[in-house]
């Protein structure tokens, strides 16, 4: 900019006065400080004069009280009234004058106490010589005591007059330097007055020079300033987020990624304010839904002077489509002042759908975890258990801590024969430690209560993308029912033996070749031959026939045909081991198994060699001769009852073992449903409450409330689910039918597959199989919805020939054969269920495909469901 020569001269003279303006000032600065100077000495030497005339109160009054108590006479007195009276005043006209001063404010503090202490003490003895006479007076201790704190009181005044006077010298001193530089710069005043008039025009010539220089460089400036904008707008035009600069009264620059995230054609359309663009693109809190408000606007609070890092969410201008912005705006200043603001926007909506998709899976994970009927829980990388569901809690017997626990829920493990298991040497750790599964390992935990059960572990490592072990999920299989009804079973079997050996026939036990597998201890005292000496050996081989009218051939297809055991008896001779002969009566037993296939044949010999003996030698006799027979065949009638007897014991513990597990199951369902389910339900209700508080307050972390109220609920949803799956209560109160249909409904909301139940209205059946059956189609449901991934379930419960008949038909997967999955525990509890109530369940392929189990009783029931 050009300065005209009438404005160049204009501010020389300008400055001129300036610089007499500041002399001018500090002229008048320097006289007001000799004038302070001047008032502080004044000061001074009034707190001297006061000082002094507290010290002269001090001694009169000394001086009074000694009088008094040498001459008794009241008159004396009167110069300790006058300082009574006169030391508040001066004590306050003393605390004004030093006001300025904290040492002597301070000194002046501590005497204070002491001046009243020495008062306190001459009022002591006046009262005392008043009451008490010269003498008591004269011993009282508080005069010794009155002198020192006179003594003391007068040294701590000649020390304050002390310092205050040499303040007063100090002060004096500072009085006269300012009178002094007062004068000086008077005088400097009026040389330089002569010295800027010389000055001035030179200043002025210099002016235009610098005036044509600043013009110079102001035009550089302009064109690097132009430069470094078109520089700027590259800049923000590729960057790959959205980015827009503006004021108070709008949005003045944007790029094209920011025009794209908002939906406006141009950056015309984007010229709004933060109020308006708030309202336009509707920006809403992500953890809420709400609307932000004027002062909530991360724009706004940049314009306030706050940088901010936000997450909001805002309506595409064009779409209508919702999309999660990271925003980041920041003040611009410009010498201290805010004259604007910056944002960039990152688009995150993948992102957030991502997140929002992780949580899901992770929902769907823990309640496929929670639902599954087994024992599962989850460690990480260190076996630090992270998730259980309620089957492993049921099983350890208590609660699991997350993250303090370790490899196993139970304090303690043991082999199967009883051995101690270290934990860090179980199926789990091997699985993390070795990153390999484990399948079926057999092992005994014990439960908090002392308890043990037997369990087969199924533990897998899961892996991270790099292939690392991260953590790894274990299932435990309590198969203790399986081992209690396995020991159960050895029992009945050994007292089965013990009764095949104390009895006196002899029991041979032969295989499928007819080798010898089993000889009693009645079979070798009848033929004198030892087990030893016949096991896996033929009958022939010894010189024994166990048949006299049958083959072998006929024998086998007697047995294997029927599909039940085949009873065959006859007669033979056989000779024993030291040469004697023996007439044998023989009985002869096929055993078969599921698959109708001959497992083994049980040979029962009764010794009649005597009998012969008797017919031949005694005829006479034959009376006796038929009590002896009488006499056996109610021996071996005996031994057949209690064989009779055991089967029918092993019958009876395998209903006990039903019984026993659907009261167990019944127990855990209403356990669910009545402690945890209302546990859960008062969670719930609790949650709503605090939900309903937080959100009429407007806290923030109302929508928490809410999330936790509806988690309660899906869990009190789940529990319920469970409880029935477990304890059937429609069972009880509306028959089989409704049970069935509640069962059918729950299956299709889980699984999302069609299940429909139809019946006949003549329906019915005995009352004490209807859990059984309502059992074995939960079970057929279950195997079809993990085996068959089928699209439609039907259940059909009708009467066929006076007989009720259920079958449970899919149209997934075709049934596979013997080794597949079906192959498992479920055909064998479908056999074991229908044994229990006298049915039969066949399960084969559909007519059209799929799965088709059928469960048909074999004696008419009377009692309708």
């Amino acid at each position: 900019m050009k300065l005209s020569i009438e404005k160049s001269i204009a501010a020389g003279f300008a400055l001129a006065i300036l610089c007499l303006s500041i002399f001018g000032i500090v002229s008048y600065q320097s006289a007001l400080r000799l004038t302070r100077h001047a008032e502080r000495a004044r000061q001074t030497q009034e707190v001297i004069t006061q000082l002094g005339t507290l010290l002269a109160t001090l001694l009169d009054d000394e001086a009074g009280t000694r009088g008094y108590l040498v001459t008794g006479l009241e008159s004396c007195l009167e110069s300790h009234r006058r300082a009574l009276l006169a030391y508040p005043g001066n004590f306050d006209a003393l605390r004004e004058a030093v006001h300025d001063n904290p040492a002597q404010k301070f000194r002046l503090s501590a005497l204070h106490p002491t001046l009243l202490e020495r008062l306190a003490a001459c009022e002591e003895v006046i009262n005392l010589m008043r009451t008490k006479g010269f003498a008591a007076a004269q011993e009282f201790e508080r005069i010794s005591e009155s002198k020192q704190l006179i003594e003391s009181i007068r040294h701590q005044i000649v020390g304050m007059i002390e310092v205050e006077r040499s303040l007063l010298q100090q002060r004096q001193g500072q009085t006269d330097t300012s009178a002094k530089f007062t004068l000086a710069v008077i005088v400097l005043a009026s040389v330089l007055t002569f010295a800027m008039a010389g000055c001035a025009a030179w200043l002025m010539e210099r002016g235009f020079h610098v005036c044509r220089r600043i013009e110079e460089e102001l035009g550089i400036t302009y064109k690097v300033a132009q430069r470094q904008a078109l520089e700027l707008r590259s800049i923000i035009d590729c960057m790959p987020d959205a980015v827009y600069f503006g004021t108070r009264d709008g949005i003045t620059i944007s790029n094209e990624n920011a025009r794209r995230m908002l939906g406006v054609r141009s950056a015309t359309e984007l010229r709004l304010t933060a109020d308006q663009m708030a309202r336009k693109f509707e920006l809403r809190w992500p953890r809420n839904n709400q609307l932000l408000n004027a002062c909530e606007l991360p724009f706004n609070r940049a314009l306030a002077g706050e940088s901010v890092i936000e997450e909001i969410m805002l309506t595409h201008g064009e779409t209508g489509e919702v999309v999660h912005v990271r925003t980041a705006c920041a003040p611009l200043m410009e010498e201290g002042r805010v004259i604007g603001a910056v944002a960039v926007n990152s688009d995150i909506t993948a992102r957030k759908r991502a997140e929002l998709a992780l949580i899901q899976s992770e929902e769907r994970y823990r309640h496929l975890i929670s639902i599954v009927p087994v024992a599962v829980y989850t460690c990480d990388r260190d076996g630090y258990i992270t998730v259980t569901n309620p089957c492993a809690v049921e099983l350890w017997g208590r609660e699991i801590i997350p993250h303090v626990d370790r490899w196993c829920g139970s304090p303690r493990i043991f082999h199967p024969n009883g051995t101690p298991l270290a934990l860090d040497t179980c199926p789990m750790a091997i699985a993390l430690s070795e990153g390999r599964s484990v399948r079926g390992e057999e092992i005994l935990i014990q439960r908090n209560d002392g308890s043990r059960r037997w369990v087969l572990a199924h533990p897998d490592p899961i892996f991270d993308a790099s292939g690392q072990v991260i953590g790894a999920i274990n299932a435990l299989v309590d198969i203790t029912p399986l081992r209690q009804a396995e020991a159960a079973l050895r029992e009945s079997s050994q007292r089965l033996r013990a009764h095949q050996e104390h009895s006196p026939i002899a029991v041979i036990e032969l295989d499928a070749d007819f080798a010898v597998a089993g000889w009693t201890v009645g079979a070798e005292k009848m033929f004198g031959w030892n087990a030893s000496e016949v096991i896996g050996k033929s009958l022939e081989c010894v010189g024994l026939r166990f048949s006299s009218n049958w083959t072998r051939r006929e024998l086998l297809a007697a047995g294997a045909g029927t599909g039940i055991m085949s009873e065959v008896s006859g007669e033979t001779c056989n000779r024993t081991k030291l040469g004697g002969i023996v007439h044998c009566e023989w009985y002869n037993t096929v055993l078969v198994d599921t698959g109708g296939r001959v497992a083994s044949i049980v040979a029962r010999a009764l010794d009649v060699t005597a009998r012969r003996s008797a017919d031949e030698a005694l005829r006479t006799l034959n009376a006796e001769l038929e009590a002896r027979v009488m006499e056996r065949t109610e021996v071996l009638s005996i031994a057949m009852e209690e064989l009779r007897e055991e089967i029918a014991e092993r019958q009876r513990l395998e209903q006990e073992i039903l019984k026993v597990s659907e009261h167990e199951q019944a127990r855990l369902g209403q356990d669910l449903h009545d402690d945890l389910g209302q546990q859960l339900a008062g969670m719930a209700m609790l949650a709503q409450l605090l939900s309903n508080q937080l959100g009429a307050e407007a806290h923030p972390k109302a929508v928490h409330a809410a999330q936790l109220k509806n988690f309660l609920t899906d869990s009190i949803s789940t529990t319920r689910d469970l409880a029935k799956s477990l304890y059937p209560v429609e069972l009880e109160h509306g028959g089989l039918l409704l049970a069935l249909a509640d069962l059918a409904h729950r299956t299709e909301l889980v699984s999302k597959v069609r299940c429909v139940v139809q019946a006949d209205k003549t329906f019915s059946f005995e009352k004490d199989a209807a859990i059984h059956l309502y059992r074995i189609v939960q079970e057929s449901l279950s195997n079809a919805l993990r085996h068959g991934k089928p699209s439609h379930i039907t259940i059909d419960c009708v009467m066929s020939d006076g007989m009720p008949k259920v079958t449970v038909t899919n149209d997934g997967e075709g049934f596979k054969q013997p080794g597949g999955k079906w192959a498992g525990m479920g055909l064998h509890l479908f056999q074991y269920r229908a044994r229990a109530i006298g049915a039969e369940v066949m399960v084969g392929s559909g007519e059209n495909g799929g799965c088709k189990v059928t469960c048909l009783m074999k004696a008419s029931r009377k009692n309708d469901a």
